[in-house]
């Protein structure tokens, strides 16, 4: 790829030449020059992979593949003493053709086995991660009964030495700091939370959870709605699926996907008074069929007109964001052999795509 760009100097009399007129001072428009480029290329080198999956996914060969010279040798190796000088050309040719494809298929394992060291050690890295937080909630459950319930017994102690009524006295509630059963009370909703990460972390972690088999779909994605419900009283979850509907796979396929995609629309519609989500599911064929939706505010801007753009990693419009739900959301379906077949979020949002058999 090859171009130029033309700067007019009156107009953007920050970009300044360097002092021996090899080259641009690097100051920040410099920089944000340079991004502007960056960010113009990568949406054309976004286009044209658009554009060449789709002509590898739809083209087919239009002849049947012919008997190669080069077959017949492997077969019969003395057959090469045998050749005319016509089967002698197109096996030089063949063995051309082999090396270029050869060449091409390496540059290719190359490129695919550098994609695939960075995703291996983000993976390792949010493995670790998890490892850590994994040992703190085992560490911790030893704790869990005394976390859920020692404001209520504080509460207890107090009445009973008659102090209750006193931290409960208007007066000595006037301040946010002193206000003692606020104070509980936060500690309460901080205790429930803290007992629900420690829940989370040890049942997402057990073995059974990755094992192949035969599960009921519409119960998995109950028990999904009912966890994520609890957690977050201003969302409402809707189920269009079956009950009874079964398919062969792992729990932890789902639950990667479905936990992501509801933590991605809390996380973009966290303003909101209520959110409302459906999830829509049936099986054709070897795979299941599934349509996420929310009602939310939809896609960022920068989005709208590129939505499959958000499965790449570290894409994120959230200043704190790592950018990395809808990238494992990508992965996670295409390793079952499924793919998103399409994702719009100009009213909301919404994602359709298939699962696989694969594990």
């Amino acid at each position: 790829m090859a171009g130029k760009v033309i700067i007019d100097k009156k107009k953007n009399d920050g970009l300044c030449d360097m002092m021996n007129r090899q080259g641009l001072v690097e100051n920040d428009i410099y920089k944000l020059f340079i991004s502007i480029i960056i960010a113009g290329i990568n949406c054309f080198e976004r286009y044209r992979q658009s554009i060449i999956r789709c002509i590898v996914k739809s083209s087919e060969p239009t002849e049947e593949r012919k008997p190669k010279v080069i077959d017949h040798v492997i077969k019969n190796p003395e057959k090469l003493t045998e050749l005319s000088s016509e089967e002698a050309r197109l096996f030089l040719h063949e063995l051309e053709q082999m090396k270029k494809e050869n060449k091409e298929n390496k540059k290719q394992i190359d490129e695919t086995e550098r994609r695939y060291k960075y995703d291996i050690r983000l993976l390792n890295m949010l493995a670790t991660s998890g490892l850590k937080a994994t040992s703190i909630a085992h560490e911790m459950r030893n704790d869990r009964n005394s976390i859920d319930e020692n404001v209520e017994y504080i509460i207890k102690a107090l009445k009973r030495y008659e102090l209750w009524d006193v931290v409960y006295d208007e007066e000595n509630r006037r301040y946010m700091h002193r206000d003692i059963p606020a104070l509980l009370q936060k500690n309460r909703r901080i205790n429930r939370k803290i007992i629900t990460f420690m829940d989370v972390m040890l049942s997402d972690s057990e073995k059974e959870q990755f094992l192949l088999e035969n599960m009921d779909v519409y119960n998995l994605l109950e028990n999904i709605k009912s966890v994520w419900e609890n957690d977050y009283s201003w969302i409402n979850i809707q189920l269009h699926v079956e009950e009874g509907l079964e398919y062969r796979s792992a729990k932890d396929i789902f639950r990667v996907i479905f936990d992501n995609l509801i933590l991605n629309s809390i996380q973009q519609n966290d303003a909101e008074s209520i959110l409302e989500i459906h999830i829509y599911a049936e099986k054709k064929g070897k795979y299941i069929y599934l349509v996420y939706s929310d009602k939310g505010k939809g896609l960022p801007s920068k989005y709208k007109f590129d939505p499959m753009r958000i499965l790449e990693v570290h894409e994120t419009s959230r200043t704190k964001g790592h950018g990395i739900g809808m990238w494992i959301v990508n992965n996670t379906i295409a390793n079952t052999g499924g793919e998103i077949q399409k994702i719009e979020g100009l009213d909301g949002f919404k994602m359709e795509f298939m699962i696989g058999d694969k594990i």
